[in-house]
């Protein structure tokens, strides 16, 4: 009985000073640039430009050991792309047939859950690895859109129409992506830490809505379903307290 005892008991001193030896929660915030562009599964849209965007965000962390902790919080994502894609619509009396340019800016509220791994501590420094997956809800979502059409369909030789619209509803209202970041933490004092990491982020799902023109003309047209898959690049920076 007496051994049992003392085994739990250095079982337990063991225990609490592992669990000693790091901070089970933490707390942060972050902004910094993004430069986005255009994807595509099936080759209907195409990149026209690497655009800057903008990014914000707090989070948490849960350390379930020294240096792995799970990462969640909320992301605001200001996003700008710019890309073009075949289009058909009706003016007046003409069917035309040609190229949609569109500068889009829009923004999503992000719930992001990453797994994030920490290396053992270099002077001041620690380097870190994160990876998951972000959960989006679109909040806005405006284009303006340059229609280009050849100068033969016109019969008025006008080769353009441009507008500036809200387009939210053609748009997926939720956007699934990939997240991967690199970065360093730097100690300030205590368990106050300054960090910067660099972040990719892919979209899994196609972030327009099917069928989402109010220009189709026929079944034949629906067939081309656009796909639309967006590349993030940033740069963050941040306070972990």
């Amino acid at each position: 009985m007496r051994k049992n005892v003392l085994l739990a008991a250095i079982l337990l001193a063991v225990s609490v000073n592992l669990f000693a030896q790091y901070k089970e929660f933490g707390f942060g915030v972050k902004l910094g640039p993004t430069f986005e562009w255009a994807g595509s599964k099936n080759n209907t849209v195409q990149n026209e430009a690497t655009r800057a965007g903008f990014k914000w965000g707090v989070f948490g962390e849960y350390y379930f050991a020294e240096n792995y902790a799970i990462v969640t919080g909320l992301n605001g994502n200001h996003l700008r792309d710019s890309y073009s894609f075949n289009e058909k619509m009706l003016h007046h009396a003409d069917t035309l047939s040609g190229v949609m340019n569109r500068n889009f800016k829009g923004m999503y509220l992000e719930i992001p859950v990453l797994l994030k791994m920490r290396t053992e501590e270099f002077g001041d420094f620690q380097f870190f690895a994160e990876f998951g997956a972000g959960l989006g809800l679109r909040r806005r979502a405006w284009a303006q859109d340059e229609f280009k059409v050849p100068a033969p369909t016109r019969a008025d030789g006008q080769q353009t129409l441009t507008e500036y619209v809200a387009v939210p509803g053609q748009y997926n209202p939720l956007r699934c992506n990939l997240l991967i970041a690199a970065g360093a933490e730097y100690m300030i004092k205590g368990s106050t830490r300054a960090f910067a990491n660099l972040t990719y982020s892919r979209d899994l799902a196609n972030g327009f809505s099917i069928p989402f023109r109010n220009h189709y003309l026929t079944d034949a047209d629906r067939k081309t379903k656009l796909d639309l898959r967006r590349n993030i690049i940033g740069v963050e920076v941040g306070i972990l307290f």
